[in-house]
């Protein structure tokens, strides 16, 4: 089985967390999806995207890094 991943990057409130919620609310019953929401303080936008799917939704608080490592 092939595994596409999707790194989304930009400036705070640009529109990621609502593209991702679209996209759960269209393609989740079809195709098989996993979110890791990486915030620096809260839990907020993975909650705001597990209510669209009963798909994995997974918070990574950062405390203070602007980015997700692979480390």
């Amino acid at each position: 089985m092939a595994v596409r991943a999707f790194n989304f990057v930009s400036s705070p409130v640009s529109g990621k967390t609502t593209l991702l919620e679209r996209t759960l609310q269209s393609l989740s019953q079809e195709i098989h999806m996993a979110v890791v929401a990486g915030d620096v303080q809260t839990h907020n936008d993975a909650d705001r995207l597990a209510r669209h799917t009963d798909q994995l939704v997974q918070a990574v608080v950062t405390s203070g890094a602007c980015h997700l490592d692979a480390r």
